[in-house]
């Protein structure tokens, strides 16, 4: 049995390869009985787990006292609200006109 995904490490990889697989094996592409191949190839995506993971590193370049001085920025500027969601900061009310502060 062929191991399809076994080079790919991260999950981007393996959907990159899937998407060229696909194109290869699928059985109204593939000009041949491709069925078999196929599913056992669509079965070894589903089943895939990556080594590394696409964002890894992220914590490690974490720095709180960044985040904390944008936040502290953020509260000096009258007529905004902001929201902490994850790692995204929603702002509201009057962005348009405190454009240059933000």
């Amino acid at each position: 049995m062929k191991k399809y995904f076994e080079q790919c490490t991260t999950l981007d990889e393996a959907k990159a390869l899937y998407k060229k697989l696909a194109m290869q094996l699928h059985p109204d592409l593939s000009g041949y009985d491709s069925k078999a191949d196929f599913q056992e190839m669509q079965s070894q995506f589903e089943s895939f787990r990556p080594q590394r993971e696409k964002f890894k590193g992220e914590q490690e370049n974490w720095n709180a006292s960044d985040f904390k001085d944008i936040i502290n920025e953020l509260m000096k500027i009258r007529n905004i609200e902001f929201e902490i969601c994850g790692s995204f900061i929603w702002l509201s009310g009057e962005t348009k006109a405190n454009k240059e502060e933000i």
